[in-house]
């Protein structure tokens, strides 16, 4: 079924998409906006902070009981970004009407406005949020315990080095540093810009048709009387690259070394860059994996990942302290490969045959229809809002030239290691399991 969307005025949109597969019906709320590090922390507390009870529920055990009361139904929160933007993401999925117990259970609808009552009428408490030191030592925690995913530690250091100075750069979750100065005053100002100068899409996948929630949204928004008639979506730009490579090593507890290639791109045939990635190190057919992984043992792990928006290429690996010079030029070298045309017909069958199980699999889940809209939205115009399973025509004219073509227009930017500063002893340094 294809995404039905319409204007509902003010930068506010609603989308929905009825599939009876379902049996649950999912409705999120995207707001994306102008990042700031300021508001990187501020929107990274909300997303906790607005799912706990609202000005409804003001008692966080009675919100969780009306939730329980909706079939189990829970709200969740994400903040994050998508190139430039920021983006922040509430949900609420729910039971259709047609499976309750009671026949004239409206259960999607009391979700929607369990929804609306918690972005729109927050709990406040003389006109600010309650709990605010307690939901930063939240978020504090939170920062500080992703220290313990080393890989993507690496990735985010990496990306502040690799694209210093522009929005990409400024880490979703916030810093410790902004989470701890953050008042009760800007967390409030930074919500009232939020609601009102967002880019603001209600996206819907489910049984129902939807006809009602988007009624309950629109009347909704319809009482913000600050809201400005015509918000910006902020654009994406590409990372320009640098006049010579950067190189960066930090030392920290670790018992395999965290190597970060970064490269851009100024190309924009994106469906070309999309296979060449595969081919390189996308999947596990690819060069990265095949040669660098396991015939040449250079280290635990080798993927690549491209970022459309950023014209971003990732080269993420787990290695020895030994290997890491031969297991950097090595990935330099199977890159260069890629370019200079060394695969076969075949590597290119193999990359359409992953994208397509990627594509089909969209399908798979509301949440995945969601994601896969949302990002299809950002990227602007009616015509990219088609099902998954359409998007691979985009890529069956891709012809070896145009992956060639595509792979040598990548350039090193940024090599970001982490390594170990000596504090494991040799017992330790074996490795452990979950970081491999």
């Amino acid at each position: 079924m294809a995404l039905q969307r319409e204007n509902l005025g003010r930068g506010i949109y609603f989308s929905s998409i009825m599939d009876k597969r379902f049996k649950l019906n999912t409705i999120s709320l995207h707001l994306t906006y102008r990042i700031t590090e300021t508001n990187a922390a501020a929107n990274a507390i909300m997303a906790n902070m607005l799912t706990k009870r609202s000005g409804k529920f003001p008692d966080p055990k009675d919100f969780f009981n009306h939730e329980a009361g909706l079939y189990a139904a829970e709200i969740s929160g994400d903040s994050g970004s998508i190139g430039d933007a920021g983006h922040l993401e509430f949900a609420i999925s729910a039971i259709d009407d047609a499976l309750a117990l009671e026949p004239d259970e409206r259960v999607t609808a009391a979700a929607a406005s369990l929804l609306i009552d918690c972005v729109l009428s927050p709990f406040l408490r003389a006109g600010r949020f309650p709990d605010l030191e307690h939901e930063k030592r939240l978020q504090i925690e939170k920062i500080n315990a992703e220290l313990n995913d080393k890989m993507n530690y690496a990735l985010e250091k990496a990306i502040g080095l690799m694209c210093a100075g522009e929005p990409y750069a400024i880490p979703r979750e916030g810093t410790v540093e902004s989470v701890g100065a953050l008042s009760g005053t800007e967390l409030f100002e930074t919500y009232r810009e939020l609601i009102n100068g967002a880019v603001i899409d209600i996206i819907c996948v489910g049984r129902s048709d939807f006809s009602e929630i988007k009624q309950l949204f629109s009347a909704a928004f319809a009482d913000l009387p600050d809201r400005i008639d015509a918000p910006e979506k902020p654009e994406s730009h590409f990372s320009p690259v640098k006049s010579s490579p950067a190189e960066k090593t930090d030392l920290l507890s670790v018992n395999q070394a965290k190597l970060v290639i970064g490269f851009k791109t100024t190309s924009k045939d994106f469906p070309a860059l999309i296979l060449a990635n595969k081919i390189f190190g996308g999947s596990p057919t690819s060069k990265l994996f095949q040669n660098v992984r396991e015939k040449m043992s250079l280290c635990y792990y080798c993927a690549s990942r491209f970022r459309r928006y950023k014209g971003l290429l990732f080269v993420e690996s787990g290695v020895t302290e030994e290997n890491l010079t031969a297991a950097k030029t090595e990935i330099i070298k199977q890159l260069q490969d890629v370019s200079a045309g060394n695969f076969s017909d075949e590597d290119i069958e193999i990359a359409l045959s992953a994208l397509k199980n990627d594509l089909k699999s969209v399908n798979d889940s509301a949440g995945a229809l969601i994601d896969y809209y949302y990002e299809r939205i950002y990227r602007g115009g009616k015509a990219l809002l088609i099902p998954p399973e359409e998007t691979l025509s985009e890529y069956l004219s891709v012809d070896k030239e145009r992956i060639v073509k595509a792979a040598a227009s990548f350039v090193l930017d940024t090599i970001y290691i982490l390594s170990g500063d000596g504090s494991l002893n040799a017992e330790e340094k074996g490795g452990d399991e979950n970081e491999r």
